[in-house]
Order: structure tokens, then C-alpha cells, then sequence
């Protein structure tokens, strides 16, 4: 699958490859309030999206389709960029250097602020479109 965030709508519109062939599965209408800039995937059934709004919100399969399942809005200014580590921890930046992890949905530990923003463009793999599962 891929899913990709669109800024002048504030969807998300995830595809499948079915059988060698690209298709819609699911467009998230005003996922954000606005645009997405950054998405990653989590799991198999579950990716996590930051954006301009400075919400991290969390997506997962719930009756076939994706739902919103959880909201972290842990940073004061835009989110650029959101990362999963290894440990299923919630790494994002925003766009004054701030680089925090979420260990859960009422804990952030903020580990660096680097007002140059150089170290988030290392983390920023998965950019605006990312592929999963």
C-alpha cells in the first residue's frame, strides 16, 4: 500500500496493489485541519500522520477501513516530520528544530532543539509519501 497526503485538500488517499495493479482503497477526507506533511507506517494495519495543524494523529484499520484512533498533539509549532522507531516509539520534529519522542499517548520527551532544523531533514525519510505493509 501507499499512502500519500495531499496539502490543498488535507487528505490522505491511501492505494493497494492488487494483483499487479494500482487501486483507490480509501481517501481520508480533512484528515488533518491542515495540510499532512509527514507520514509513516507503524504496522501492517496502522500508520501515523503529522501536519501543519501540529497534530500527530494515529491511523488503524477498523472495519476494513482506516480510522483515526488516537491523536498526540504534543508540538507548538508545524509538524514536518514523524518517524517510527524499531521500538514502535513515535519520533517527530516540527518546523523550530524541536525533536521529540512519544513513548505513549500522555507521555513526549523533548531530545533536541536544533533551531538550524538540519537534524530533521535526517529524519525525514518518509516525507509526504510513504509505502507500507
Amino acid at each position: 500500500s501507499v499512502a500519500i497526503g495531499f496539502q490543498d485538500s488535507r487528505s490522505i488517499v491511501i492505494y493497494k496493489n492488487v494483483y499487479q495493479n494500482v487501486v483507490l482503497f480509501q481517501t481520508i477526507s480533512m484528515a488533518h485541519s491542515m495540510q499532512p506533511n509527514s507520514l509513516a507506517y507503524l504496522n501492517e494495519s496502522s500508520f501515523v500522520s503529522g501536519s501543519k495543524d501540529r497534530d500527530i494523529k494515529i491511523w488503524s484499520i477498523v472495519n476494513g477501513q482506516y480510522q483515526q484512533i488516537e491523536i498526540r498533539g504534543f508540538h507548538s509549532h508545524y509538524v514536518i516530520s514523524v518517524e517510527v522507531l524499531d521500538d514502535g516509539r513515535i519520533l517527530s520534529g516540527d518546523d523550530y528544530g524541536y525533536v521529540k519522542i512519544h513513548a505513549n499517548s500522555s507521555k513526549s520527551i523533548t531530545l533536541f532543539q536544533d533551531s538550524s532544523a538540519e537534524s530533521l531533514v535526517r529524519l525525514n525519510i518518509h516525507q509526504v509519501v510513504m509505502g507500507f505493509g
